[in-house]
């Protein structure tokens, strides 16, 4: 029993005496450090391609990679490339690493767009929409997380021609709601347009940010109209898939 205890005291005191510990090396640099080439003096600081094959825990928590004195949490030095590999099943080909609001990583295509998913039957409300009010359009769009920028034209077609050539200015707007305003993560202004009756176009380029950790989708809505001498008729189909000329393109703007 005293054997034991003595072996336990010597343990104890050693570890009070020494707070670093050190694999493959007498002159640890940090509270644990590992050698992995053990060629490190046994006095003094390791030379930097000594260093190349050490692991340290410094005693404010910094790890270091290929360095015995680490600034940040995590520090790496390594003339191999690549330095660092995540393989989560998602890498391809050149994508890049980003990150939810969360830190949390993930490999992302640098050159896929998304495209707009437009109604078979559009939008056939009055063109008379007041700026206060918010119609849905039909028009949506998903995006990953991450930023977006995105280019919007759409047909503007009604269902009459007065003459006179009346019209209006119009308003699209992107939201995270049906027929409501919602700005969040919706970077920039309006898209608008000219609409002198029964033709015009309404382009933009809006910034959006999906800042959550999965895909969320986005609205378009009419957000209104000011007309050009009382104009009166309704849209035709404002919106719909039948509009070759209508295009809604995402590109990764990270």
């Amino acid at each position: 029993m005293k054997k034991h205890l003595i072996i336990l005291m010597s343990l104890f005191s050693t570890a009070s005496l020494f707070s670093q510990v050190g694999v493959n090396t007498e002159n640890p640099q940090g509270v644990f450090h590992v050698d992995g080439g053990k060629d490190n003096p046994s006095i003094g600081t390791p030379s930097i391609v000594q260093q190349a094959n050490d692991f340290v825990i410094t005693s404010s928590g910094n790890v270091g990679i290929g360095i015995t004195n680490p600034t940040k949490k995590l520090e790496i030095v390594s003339t191999i490339s690549p330095v660092f590999r995540l393989n989560d099943g998602s890498q391809q080909p050149g994508y890049y690493m980003v990150s939810d609001i969360n830190g949390n990583g993930s490999w992302k295509s640098l050159t896929t767009s998304i495209v707009g998913t437009f109604p078979t039957t559009g939008y056939n409300g009055s063109v008379a929409t007041s700026s206060s009010n918010q119609a849905y359009t039909g028009i949506s769009l998903t995006l990953p997380p991450g930023r977006w920028l995105v280019l919007t034209n759409i047909m503007l077609k009604a269902d009459t021609s007065p003459n006179g050539g009346n019209g209006a200015w119009v308003r699209l707007q992107w939201s995270r709601s049906q027929g409501s305003s919602s700005s969040s993560g919706i970077i920039g202004s309006l898209n608008s347009g000219i609409f002198v009756a029964p033709y015009g176009k309404v382009s933009g380029s809006t910034l959006i940010n999906n800042s959550s950790s999965s895909d969320v989708t986005f609205y378009l809505n009419l957000s209104g109209t000011d007309l050009f001498g009382g104009y009166s008729g309704n849209w035709d189909d404002l919106g719909a898939k039948k509009w070759g000329e209508n295009s809604i393109i995402a590109y990764p703007a990270n």
